[in-house]
């Protein structure tokens, strides 16, 4: 078993390495020297900022809980052509290192993003968040409005009773389905998480052992910071109408894990939401079950904004 989890390890950090060459993508780290001890952001940008050629304003991506700046892959073919796309994992997730401080809340994740968004020098960027992403997204919006010129949401975290009936369900049992444990490995998370494409399990279960053993490594802490999510509460109706940035949001109609309706509300009370879709069919991963279509929309959406400017 254990060598079959090491070829596994080798081809996704193969395939890693070949998709970041390819889409012209060099991996960062942020050093954040804390009283509590050493901390650092890992996180992907498609250029350097002394020759970034491109057009269009930075693009700053944030992932969902127990997810990583890969997440957003397949959608940098589309957004990395006229815009720098930078992906951040988030403290505790991917290859950034675990919070010193122990704390994961949507309010400190954003404040380690500024500190990041300040080294990279981007003054004015375009916001994107999925799921937990989406609520530190928002938070960030409101805490540093002068920054975010708009806001895009996909299918996000951090609103008032916001998750279906079924996962409150499994959440409150043994099984959390969005956390890897000794009974739930990586192909059944995607299964719940994602209504498809095919290719996608396919990938999960080429390397089901390899994930389920990264997974496994930070069980408990996944198990920490969501319940440090959950304790820290949502976010108001009041706070939702301080995000004064162009909005975007989409969401999937088979969406288990956060409630499709919740788009409604974010519509209702952010004074500047100008795109709403629903994608029929998809579940909560719309970054990975329809990446084109929505990096297009998202990319529509911007475009109407700079004509608008103009």
């Amino acid at each position: 078993m254990q060598f079959i989890t090491s070829v596994q390890e080798c081809l996704y950090k193969g395939w890693l390495k070949w998709l970041y060459a390819w889409l012209s993508l060099k991996e960062r780290v942020l050093h954040m020297p804390d009283e509590a001890g050493p901390e650092h952001l890992s996180f992907f940008d498609s250029v350097s900022p002394h020759s970034d050629k491109r057009p269009g304003r930075p693009i700053l991506l944030l992932h969902g809980f127990t997810d990583d700046k890969e997440t957003w892959l397949k959608m940098i073919g589309v957004l990395g052509k006229n815009h720098r796309v930078i992906g951040v994992d988030l403290a505790g997730h991917g290859r950034s290192s675990a919070a010193c401080d122990g704390e994961y809340g949507r309010v400190i994740q954003a404040e380690r993003v500024h500190r990041l968004v300040v080294k990279c020098g981007l003054k004015n960027h375009h916001l994107l968040g999925h799921s937990m992403g989406g609520a530190v997204a928002m938070t960030y919006a409101i805490a540093h409005p002068d920054e975010v010129l708009s806001l895009g949401l996909i299918a996000p975290a951090g609103l008032e009773d916001p998750h279906t009936t079924e996962f409150k369900g499994h959440a409150g049992g043994e099984i959390n389905p969005l956390i890897i444990a000794d009974n739930w490995n990586a192909n059944e998370k995607v299964r719940y998480v994602a209504n498809g494409p095919n290719s996608l399990y396919f990938f999960v279960r080429l390397v089901n052992s390899y994930l389920t053993q990264e997974g496994l490594v930070r069980e408990q802490l996944y198990r920490k910071i969501f319940r440090q999510l959950s304790e820290e509460g949502s976010l108001s109706k009041e706070d939702l109408q301080q995000i004064n940035q162009p909005t975007f949001v989409v969401w999937g109609t088979r969406d288990r894990v956060l409630k499709p309706s919740c788009l409604d509300h974010l519509a209702a009370h952010i004074p500047g939401t100008r795109v709403v879709k629903q994608w029929e069919g998809v579940g909560h991963m719309v970054n990975l079950e329809k990446p084109r279509m929505t990096a297009k929309a998202y990319l529509g959406f911007l475009d109407r904004l700079k004509n608008t400017e103009h």
